[in-house]
């Protein structure tokens, strides 16, 4: 029998209160993963997690979820969502009704601030069941986590994923993953650069050795660099040789400043079919909505088809990437730089950046990861049955399609950086033409597994008695092509409600409700 709790439309407004429910943008992006749409979705995360299942590599953890003795007076679900996601509201309702269906009575608040979750446990602490799952470090961070817990409340999935922790610091989660810079499986090669109280122009130079250091090891020409902490993009920006000299297509998530964003060329093969189909699908994906239309279509393929007298969009798709090559050498070669001139433009923008934050810059060079052109976001816990897949959907990028290629313009958040506009658009489920794109489901399970490694990796570093006793949640953003983890964020699963089928999360957040009661009862027993 299906549960009769449905979407509370008014949680997913957002930032558009004066919209009708049912009209906002976060409510029509979570209906597609409830209708036809995302059937295909979920088959691929059940057959996921029947390889979970079998594969002893991954479920050498599993939850020991016992009778629970003792109960919470109080359950506390920290929520700072900047952008009024539903997660923890939604979270809340079914918490109620399980609860409410076993005839049990806990209340249930969720605080959004730093003095409302520490109102929240002013008194009854050593009583009070506590949810971090959607979170900022202004609300909550590592140093609250272990005062709360040293003053008897008990967290879920608690230090192991706090901000501070080991999944909100990127330099620290390259280093778990790659086992200390010797194993390149899940991750990209990357230097962490030392900052100490040295000079923004000391800071940068580094950075810049660093580009040239890998660019002579490695034969690479693409670098992201990003700061150890931080999300939403900010403070990321690529660097991309051309010759001896650089290019910086977008320096806005740094110094915070409009400015005219390059696009970062993608390599796309001409002659996979499955590639043009994808193209297409996005471009008239970016066709419906007037604000992606606007911004990132630069060309017409229906005009072109015409002027070139082809069949087919197919052809068309094929013969604009085929010529565009040699354009986009040519326009890089326009706006590269040299050394100094570069080096100049990361500082004025890093000054920037720690003017505006009050804080300084700690950057980690990278590999640029080849993501294509979506990025997975894959959501993991750890359950009785060992770890399983919650859900997975994927952020097509902010990719402009000019005269001159395709390539990337802005970071992979919704929102867009330029014009404001929130391009819910592009939040999708997993299609067939994408996973045909990477080159087939088994590519897809590919990149999955590392997220499921990465969980791996992430659970040996608990103490042994904690490993099948914490219900730990995490959401991981992986790159499909390469199969590499760009990053985790642990108690930030804010997409989690958005992007998952209803009935799916439900029974999901049940599991986790019993599986935290039960650590709640083992903690006190």
């Amino acid at each position: 029998m299906k549960d009769t709790l449905k979407r509370d439309a008014s949680a997913y407004q957002g930032k558009t209160p004066t919209v009708p429910e049912t009209s906002a943008p976060f409510f029509i992006a979570a209906k597609k993963f409830d209708g036809l749409e995302a059937e295909y979705n979920g088959k691929l995360i059940d057959q996921f997690n029947k390889h979970l299942k079998i594969n002893t590599e991954f479920n050498a953890f599993r939850l020991n979820r016992e009778e629970c003795e003792v109960s919470p007076d109080k359950i506390v679900i920290i929520d700072a969502s900047n952008d009024s996601l539903p997660l923890s509201h939604e979270s809340m309702r079914i918490f109620k009704t399980s609860l409410d269906k076993k005839g049990v009575q806990i209340p249930i608040v969720v605080v959004n601030e730093r003095d409302e979750l520490l109102k929240a446990l002013d008194g009854n602490a050593h009583d009070t069941l506590v949810f971090s799952q959607c979170v900022d470090k202004r609300a909550y961070d590592l140093s609250l986590c272990n005062v709360i817990e040293e003053n008897g409340a008990v967290v879920v999935p608690g230090k192991l994923t706090a901000p501070g922790s080991v999944f909100s610091d990127k330099a620290r989660t390259y280093d778990l993953l790659s086992k200390n810079s010797s194993e390149w499986d899940l991750v990209a090669h990357f230097y962490a650069v030392h900052v100490g109280d040295d000079s923004v122009e000391e800071v940068v130079e580094r950075i810049m050795a660093a580009v040239d250091d890998m660019e002579c090891q490695l034969g690479i020409k693409k670098f992201f660099i990003k700061p150890a902490e931080g999300g939403g993009g900010l403070g990321g920006f690529r660097i991309l040789k051309h010759g001896d000299d650089y290019l910086l297509p977008d320096m806005s998530k740094v110094s915070e400043k409009s400015s005219v964003a390059h696009p970062s060329f993608i390599d796309f093969d001409a002659d996979n079919p499955h590639v043009i189909r994808e193209l297409l699908w996005i471009y008239d994906l970016f066709k419906t909505e007037e604000s992606t239309r606007d911004t990132y279509l630069k060309l017409n393929i229906e005009q072109m088809q015409k002027e070139m007298g082809l069949s087919s969009r197919e052809e068309t798709m094929k013969a604009y990437l085929g010529v565009s090559g040699e354009k986009q050498h040519e326009a890089m070669g326009k706006e590269a730089k040299t050394r100094a001139e570069t080096a100049q433009t990361i500082v004025n923008a890093v000054c920037d950046f720690e003017n505006k934050f009050q804080k300084r810059y700690h950057p980690i060079v990278n590999r640029q990861i080849e993501f294509g052109t979506w990025g997975l976001r894959a959501h993991y816990r750890l359950s009785t049955e060992g770890i399983i897949l919650e859900t997975i959907y994927s952020r097509i990028f902010q990719i402009e399609f000019s005269p001159d290629g395709i390539g990337y313009v802005g970071a992979d958040n919704i929102s867009n950086k330029q014009t404001g506009a929130l391009e819910i658009v592009r939040l999708v489920p997993i299609n067939k033409l994408m996973v045909n794109a990477i080159g087939g489901e088994a590519q897809l399970f590919r990149a999955l597994s590392s997220g499921a490694k990465a969980m791996v990796q992430l659970l040996e570093s608990l103490p042994e008695e904690e490993r099948c006793r914490v219900p730990v949640r995490v959401q991981i953003d992986l790159a499909a092509p390469s199969a590499l983890l760009c990053e985790g964020n642990a108690d930030t699963a804010r997409g989690l409600s958005l992007a998952s089928n209803w009935e799916r999360l439900i029974r999901n957040s049940n599991e986790w409700l019993e599986d935290a009661l039960s650590y709640y009862s083992w903690k006190k027993s």
